[in-house]
């Protein structure tokens, strides 16, 4: 049994903690890996789901087998008049921790009104996807196998530590398997240093140093990377791709020198600073979801084609529907959400 069930959700943490340091530390760590226990989970998420996933209702919805459990993916197919001039590209789009992807959805329309194919998946253990536990890791492996399940992507779009995701999806490794560049990124409010958020959760729960030790030591056995290896700018220096890092200057949660440090490792990595939207509200911006489908379109004609196969369009063609949508467009309907 989880050791956080129900029971322990509603125990006092603290409580729970003193009991023992390895105890402690089992706990926080379980805690950490629980998307629906976060602090940073908004407190009207599920009015926010109620109101972003009709706006998905258009994809094509299929659950795909990953190591770490089903996930279930979304394809939103081009505009026909935008793809008429040439091989339609695929961009991939990862929302962040407590989140699921039709909170990018916004984005994704915009992508898809520019001509690209546009494939979403709900992380583990978020959205529509089975799970109540899962990890920076885990994302990674699931995102590797979407990858390879419907063929290659030419670029990704993701939020908040989703971006750590894609990151590390790229980059490969001994947990993650081998190393999945993409042609180019946007990063939309990104931290930069994984070890800053796990420090963050540790403060907030008032870990003893030693049960920060075991933390630690949980956090690194399942990444199977040194903590301090888990940053942006190290993966963003080592993949050398082009990118844009679009964060809101008054972000709270993930401050803006975050984008900063990550665009100064990087040789052909820009960053896009907007105002008065914070954390979340940045994903429902018309002007973000312009500008990301801007970039992505600049990039589109000015990089060469890999040589990568194509996406394995028959693997979605025949997709059965698997969640019944209200309806919904964002052709004719806005998008709102709370920061």
């Amino acid at each position: 049994m989880a050791l956080l069930d129900e029971t322990h959700e509603n125990r006092s943490f603290n409580s729970i903690l003193s009991a023992s340091v390895d105890a402690a530390g089992d706990l926080a760590y379980e805690r950490f890996c629980t998307p629906h226990l976060s602090d940073r989970r908004a407190s009207d998420h599920e009015a926010q789901v109620s109101r972003t996933r009709k706006h998905l209702r258009h994809a094509t919805q299929r659950m795909v087998e990953t190591r770490d459990g089903k996930v279930c993916t979304y394809i939103l197919e081009p505009e026909k008049a935008a793809s008429n001039s040439g091989p339609v590209e695929t961009v991939l789009v990862i929302h962040g921790w407590t989140c699921e992807a039709s909170f990018m959805a916004m984005i994704a329309e915009s992508l898809r009104r520019a001509g690209f194919r546009v494939l979403l998946v709900d992380l583990p253990a978020h959205g529509l996807s089975p799970g109540v536990t899962t990890s920076i890791v885990s994302c990674a492996r699931a995102v590797t196998d979407v990858i390879d399940h419907y063929g290659s992507v030419d670029f990704t779009v993701s939020h908040s530590l989703g971006g750590l995701v894609s990151l590390l999806a790229s980059a490969g490794g001994k947990a993650v398997g081998k190393a999945r560049p993409m042609r180019g990124y946007v990063f939309i409010s990104m931290p930069n240093d994984f070890c800053d958020i796990m420090t963050e959760f540790a403060d907030s729960l008032r870990l003893s140093g030693t049960a920060v030790l075991e933390f630690e030591k949980r956090l690194e056995h399942t990444a199977q990377y040194p903590l301090h290896e888990l940053n942006a700018a190290r993966f963003i220096r080592r993949i050398n791709r082009p990118a844009l890092l679009i964060h809101c200057a008054d972000d709270n949660e993930v401050t803006i020198e975050n984008a900063h440090d990550v665009a100064a490792a990087g040789k052909n990595v820009q960053v896009e600073e907007v105002r008065g939207l914070g954390h979340r509200k940045i994903l429902f911006a018309s002007n973000v979801a312009r500008n990301t489908a801007r970039f992505l379109k600049q990039l589109s004609s000015e990089t060469c084609k890999t040589s990568a196969a194509p996406l394995n369009v028959s693997a979605f063609k025949n997709a059965e529907r698997i969640v019944s949508q209200p309806s919904g467009d964002y052709r004719q309907q806005g998008v709102s959400a709370q920061a």
